[in-house]
């Protein structure tokens, strides 16, 4: 999904827990980002743990897979918990957002603690990576464009895995 496309008007319920959840991770390095930067900088986090996960599995690294696999996890879990324990989760308009959001990452912590049963399993630290691309591309500000209202989500429904 290109960044600059339409989001989903029930995706505007998503706002607050997405944002508890980047505060749950912002330290000094992320003073002076929006949420929607904050965002797009977690799932960049998630993305690039998964490529040095893999690449360490490759080389046999095993102890450094998990470290990195455990990172990965760790976000994606905490996003999961915020949204499970938000609003948004008893709203109508916003649950076809909630759901996808919950499978997704759901899934992904599933794939990652067991990609070693994967055969091969390169090839499925790429199908998460690839899982991950579009919910940050998502995240990423639209090129050349304003920055978007605060209340303004930027997750759709329409990402397929």
């Amino acid at each position: 999904m290109p960044p600059d496309s339409d989001v989903s008007s029930s995706a505007t319920a998503l706002q607050n827990p997405q944002q508890r959840a980047a505060k749950a991770y912002k330290s000094n390095a992320y003073q002076g980002m929006s949420e929607r930067e904050m965002m797009a900088q977690l799932f960049q986090k998630i993305i690039n743990h998964l490529y040095l996960a893999r690449d360490a599995q490759a080389a046999g690294n095993l102890e450094f897979m998990v470290e990195q696999n455990s990172k990965a996890i760790h976000v994606l879990d905490v996003l999961r918990e915020e949204l499970l324990g938000s609003d948004a989760v008893k709203d109508a308009e916003a649950a076809p957002t909630v759901t996808f959001l919950l499978q997704t990452y759901t899934q992904a912590i599933e794939r990652i603690a067991n990609v070693l049963q994967a055969k091969p399993p390169q090839d499925e630290f790429n199908a998460i990576i690839e899982m991950m691309k579009p919910i940050y591309q998502a995240w990423l500000p639209p090129k050349d464009a304003p920055a978007p209202a605060a209340e303004t989500s930027v997750i759709s429904t329409n990402v397929s895995s």
